[in-house]
């Protein structure tokens, strides 16, 4: 700071100023320091302190100097002042240049800098640089302060550039740093870059020339002359345009016009040079081939074609011309800034081409006459298109749309532009004839895609197309443009239902409105016996008379018939009865049609799902009607009550309806369904009346009913004794009671039993009945008691014959066993009974009578092992034929197996003769008296 700033703080320096010229801010030594020095501000900026100056002395001590260029290999160097303080306000930079094929490694010995208060290098610093800074082309190596040492760093070049910069205040000790030379690994250029002459690096084609250098050497920006387009290039420039000067090398690093005649890149594009004259994607592609060989060449430096006109190009071209030709350049290479837009040289409108993504103007107005905003606060734009040019509040197209556009408000609403293509492929406006009105915005001309709408005055009717569209071609499709006639409907329509003359909550007249009804059922779609309930599409068509709409048919062109909106006339208000369906909310608005003479045509259509009347007892030989009724009125009103009265009409007036005189048959899958209508007082009904198909239920429901019944049977003919008969018997019961359930799931649940029901339950009880006996039969087959000689007779005899079984009894086991046709064993000998001697009567005789005795008694002994032989025999027979278990039952069975024979017998002509005299009783007793 000054002297004399600072001397009211050291107001002892004031007799000094003369002798040691403490002039402005020079650096003095008034007090006989080590070294000149100077006032300077504290951190605060409020107080002052004293610093020495950064001055080197005349006898060349050891301080080095602040900024020396370096050309040694190797070697080392440090801050001004090193090891003491560096100085204030200094900017120091030290150049180290070794030869072109080596590099440069830099390591710091000691570093110590007075770091920023944020961690940061606010204050005093120490920057590197790979090239030659501040002026070539240079790459930041880092920012350095504090008292931590820097990592070594290499370079790629073979330049380093070491800046130091320090404050007004504190400072430190500062660094001390050494550097050796790398032998560097040769370059190799790719295709598209050009090796600069130090043949240390390569850059860009595009960036050759641009006034920018990009070579450590700065070879890229030498040598660049501007030169006309030789006249042996006939195909550029463009005939329409005026030759421009050019510079090489050019993009494809061609170094003259006889490297591009003879490239592989300009036969590419000769292959493909149809898709380019003929501009069918873009009108600037020729122009921009042009450039990518022959750039512009301004004041010695060449300048390319801008990123944003290849963008535009290669997107809009992109299904014309092969990806391959569209990526000899890449767009990404190009720059965006100092660089050629594509413009014409002698055009002078304001226009775009292609889709405007490379539209540099100025217009900021849209389409619809809106304002546009500023791109700033367009964040995501700003940063993801950098070469869009997003510039102002002017109208451009980053994202590719269709053309270009602005946004119109901070909420995101945005719109197009207000911009004619260069091309002229807009539609013009074509104007609209006398009673056609525009449904659109107009405008002087419109872009290919926009569309335009028509209609007519109140009373006329539009002819030709009401919407045409801009194409391509600049042509609206249809051409024709259309024109209005008078529309008779429309005048009768706007004459007899305009509010001031016709109220259409007011009825026709103060008299019973009389209603003639038509019906139809179209089809039956579904029937759930189950409800009972019935879903059909029913049509009813209403008749009747508004005096207040008839007309003169000749004043309206001959028109006898015409159709209303619904809502606009007075209609009788409609209720569904027996609805079954819950979300039904009435029947759809249809147009009503009039006559002439004002007769109202409504009519009344939809799939309604209604209640039904089913006579389930004689199933499945049932029936069941199905009303659809219509109510006029309140639900709850009678015809006098409301006015109205509803009546059949008596010649048909609409074809293929029905009136009450005729019936329909419907198709209706397993029911037979016949149609007929009626109507009376104030509501109108089509009657289904439906009959059921038998023959799917006889199969599936009666018929194993009748064959469960009669297996039924069965049971009684299993030998009691058998472990089967009570598993059988128990599986049949079961089995009646699923057709039971199958039966009750085709009919609603109501108290009424059908026939073939009742008769099932009749038949399962009286099967549970004849188990329970049938159980009771087999514990008693099993009983090994005497059985008395009364149930013998009564069971074995009578009831035996009687179930045609026979006589079962049996004689007495001691007669069998003892008694052989009259002869008896007494004391080993052969007696016939009639010999045998009464007790007390001593034995004895004649010799002849025990001789003839005993020839009797070998008689009947022969006899009796001749029927023991034949048992024997058939025993054999038996065992031969069935088994250990085939014998002969019937002489080992006991009285009471016997007597399970019988009662089985008896069962089964109970069971059966119980189950045949229920049909009869159920079906008499049955209908309308058996309720549950």
């Amino acid at each position: 700071m000054e002297w004399q700033s600072a001397l009211p703080f050291d107001t002892s320096i004031e007799s000094a100023i003369r002798p040691y010229n403490l002039e402005k801010n020079y650096c003095r030594n008034p007090y006989n320091s080590d070294r000149p020095w100077c006032y300077v501000l504290k951190d605060t900026f409020v107080d002052v302190t004293s610093k020495f100056c950064n001055i080197s002395t005349c006898e060349g001590d050891h301080l080095f100097n602040c900024g020396v260029k370096y050309t040694n290999t190797s070697g080392w160097f440090a801050s001004p002042g090193f090891p003491q303080a560096y100085g204030i306000a200094m900017q120091c930079k030290w150049e180290i240049t070794v030869a072109q094929t080596y590099m440069i490694e830099i390591s710091f010995t000691d570093f110590d800098l007075q770091p920023g208060s944020d961690g940061g290098c606010l204050y005093d610093k120490v920057e590197m640089f790979d090239g030659d800074w501040p002026d070539g082309s240079f790459t930041s190596l880092g920012v350095f302060c504090g008292s931590a040492t820097p990592p070594t760093k290499r370079t790629r070049s073979y330049i380093l550039t070491v800046k130091m910069s320090t404050d007004y205040v504190n400072n430190s000790r500062g660094f001390n740093a050494s550097y050796v030379s790398l032998t560097r690994e040769p370059v190799g250029c790719a295709e598209g870059t050009w090796l600069c002459a130090d043949r240390a690096s390569c850059v860009l084609v595009n960036l050759l020339c641009d006034g920018n250098p990009d070579c450590w050497d700065r070879s890229d920006e030498q040598n660049c002359e501007c030169h006309q387009i030789p006249k042996e290039v006939i195909f550029c420039p463009p005939s329409n345009m005026q030759p421009w000067p050019t510079i090489f090398p050019n993009l494809y690093n061609h170094q003259n016009v006889t490297e591009v005649l003879q490239s592989r890149q300009l036969r590419q594009i000769f292959d493909d040079a149809s898709a380019l004259t003929k501009y069918p994607c873009h009108l600037q592609g020729w122009f921009y081939t042009c450039y990518s060989f022959f750039p512009v060449c301004s004041a010695r430096r060449r300048v390319p074609p801008c990123r944003s006109w290849c963008i535009e190009i290669r997107d809009r071209c992109q299904e014309d011309i092969s990806a391959e030709l569209l990526e000899l350049v890449p767009c990404n290479d190009l720059p965006s800034e100092n660089c050629w837009e594509g413009t014409d040289l002698t055009e002078a409108k304001e226009c775009y081409y292609g889709s405007g993504q490379n539209y540099r103007g100025s217009i900021t107005d849209t389409v619809k006459g809106k304002p546009c905003i500023g791109w700033e606060s367009r964040t995501y734009e700003l940063d993801k298109y950098p070469w869009a040019n997003l510039e102002q509040n002017y109208c451009r197209n980053p994202d590719g749309a269709e053309r270009p556009w602005c946004y119109v408000g901070e909420d995101g609403e945005w719109d197009y532009c207000n911009i004619e293509p260069c091309s002229g492929r807009v539609c013009p406006d074509r104007g609209v004839p006398r009673r056609v009105i525009p449904l659109h915005q107009a405008k002087a001309y419109y872009w290919p895609g926009e569309k335009v709408s028509y209609s007519c005055e109140d009373g006329f009717t539009l002819v030709g197309p009401a919407i045409s569209e801009c194409q391509r071609d600049a042509k609206w499709d249809p051409e024709e443009v259309p024109t209005c006639i008078v529309d008779e409907r429309t005048l009768l329509l706007g004459e007899k239902l305009n509010r001031t003359l016709y109220n259409p909550n007011l009825r026709p007249n103060s008299d019973k409105v009389i209603i003639t009804v038509e019906g139809l059922v179209s089809s039956i779609v579904n029937v759930d016996e189950t409800i009972p309930s019935i879903t059909t599409d029913t049509s009813f068509y209403l008749h009747w008379n508004d005096p207040r709409l008839d007309w003169e048919p000749s004043s309206y062109g001959d028109l006898q018939r015409i159709e209303f909106p619904a809502n606009n006339v007075w209609r009788p208000s409609i209720q569904l009865l027996r609805n079954a369906n819950p979300d039904f909310r009435g029947f759809p608005d249809v147009n009503v049609a009039i006559k002439e003479d004002g007769e109202i045509t409504w009519t009344l259509e939809n799939l309604v799902v209604t209640t039904c009347d089913l006579n389930q007892y004689f199933f499945p030989f049932d029936n069941m009607t199905c009303p659809v009724c219509v109510h006029v009125g309140g639900k709850f009103t009678s015809g006098d009550e409301q006015g109205d009265e509803i009546r059949c009409r008596e010649e048909n007036s609409t074809e293929g309806v029905m009136n009450c005189s005729v019936s329909q048959a419907v198709q209706g899958g397993e029911w037979v369904v016949l149609v007929n209508m009626e109507a009376r007082d104030n509501q109108a009904c089509l009657m289904l009346h439906l009959r059921r198909k038998p023959t799917y239920h006889l199969c599936t429901t009666v018929t194993p009913f009748i064959v469960l019944s009669l297996l039924m049977c069965v049971t009684f003919f299993i030998p009691p004794d058998s472990g089967d008969r009570l598993g059988y018997g128990m599986t049949i019961l079961l089995s009646m009671f699923v057709n039971l359930v199958v039966i009750t799931d085709f009919l609603p649940r109501s108290g009424n039993i059908p026939f073939i029901g009742i008769v099932n339950i009749v038949a399962i009880v009286m099967m549970s009945f004849f188990m329970l006996v049938t159980t009771w039969v087999v514990r008693l087959s099993r009983r090994e008691t005497e059985m008395s000689q009364c149930t013998k007779v009564f069971f074995l005899a009578g009831c035996a014959r009687l179930v045609l079984l026979g006589d079962m009894r049996r004689a007495s086991e001691e007669d069998k066993s003892s008694n052989m046709d009259g002869v008896t064993l007494i004391n080993s000998r052969v007696v016939p009974e009639s010999d045998r001697l009464d007790d007390g009567e001593a034995p004895g005789g004649s010799p002849e009578a025990d001789v003839v005795t005993v020839l009797k008694g070998l008689q009947a002994v022969m006899k009796s092992n001749q029927q023991s032989l034949e048992a024997l025999r058939e025993s054999l027979e038996g065992w031969k034929k069935g088994g250990p278990g085939s014998d002969d039952r019937e002489a080992g069975e006991s009285d009471w197996e016997r007597l399970a024979h019988v009662l089985d017998r008896l069962c089964l002509i109970f069971y059966l003769g119980g189950l045949i005299a229920s049909v009869p009783i159920i079906f008499y007793y049955g209908n309308g008296r058996i309720v549950i």
